[in-house]
């Protein structure tokens, strides 16, 4: 399956999302998601669409972000 990417913003943030079938691995400019967002409240913001549709752990999750801060990058990834 060949994953089209999104993209999402939030005031000067922006996020490049590829989504593909797999077993829930994400990375967030090439980092583990845990090690670029060592905030938990940041991780939730990010990946709260995934919670609820209920979503976690089926796909594998590719994201470039940039700009803003972090709390703005968690927002244009969620969107």
């Amino acid at each position: 399956m060949n994953a089209t990417p999104s993209i999402g913003r939030r005031k000067t943030a922006r996020a490049n999302v590829r989504i593909t079938p797999g077993n829930g691995t994400i990375t967030v400019n090439k980092l583990p998601i845990e090690a670029y967002f060592p905030v938990e409240l940041q991780r939730r913001e990010a990946l709260l669409a995934l919670t609820v549709a209920k979503l976690e752990g089926h796909f594998d999750i590719q994201i470039s972000a940039n700009g803003g801060g972090k709390r703005g990058q968690a927002g244009a990834i969620q969107l």
